[in-house]
């Protein structure tokens, strides 16, 4: 499946990469879709990325997730031992995440993972899941960007993954 709206060709296959990655770890389809649009809205699928700058101009946040070095980078550097200042490989920074998710941001996987929103036309109700809250529940609880508004337009956002994966299944199980 080819796609225009790429800006090089290498994204399409990260975020091929990033969806299967967990989905062998068992995340639901909602969920890994979320997470392809995490790295996508933290650095455009670009696992050598560096961002948010302090005073000094210095980096602060690496890799396809945007990993600020303190606390988070250096708690999963004593985890698992990925140093993300160092731009490992695609699949490093995935197992990185991965053991984040299972240690200091465990709520966080069980939210993008089960958490529903509530359906504002019927109090004490939930939504039914689907792509767009497994997106909102990733960004307020996991990469929790300082933009105001993200949660809703990533969960968006993951709407369009969440097809683009669905329609990638459909066409390799025709080939």
């Amino acid at each position: 499946m080819t796609n225009t709206w790429l800006n090089w060709p290498d994204q399409q296959l990260v975020a091929e990469q990033i969806y299967n990655f967990f989905t062998n770890k068992k995340l639901d389809h909602y969920a890994s879709s979320s997470l392809v649009t995490m790295a996508e809205g933290e650095s455009s699928f670009r696992h050598d990325a560096l961002g948010d700058k302090g005073k000094d101009g210095v980096a602060q946040a690496f890799g396809l997730y945007q990993i600020h070095w303190h606390p988070r980078g250096e708690a999963i550097f004593g985890g698992c031992r990925v140093d993300l200042r160092t731009f490992p490989p695609v699949g490093d920074q995935l197992q990185a995440i991965w053991w984040e998710l299972n240690n200091p941001e465990h709520h966080a996987l069980l939210m993008i993972n089960t958490g529903q929103l509530p359906d504002p036309k019927t109090p004490g109700a939930l939504l039914p899941r689907d792509a767009y809250t497994a997106g909102y529940m990733a960004t307020r609880y996991y990469e929790r960007p300082g933009a105001p508004g993200q949660a809703e337009k990533r969960g968006q956002r993951t709407i369009f993954w969440s097809d683009y994966f669905t329609n990638l299944e459909k066409a390799n199980a025709n080939i």
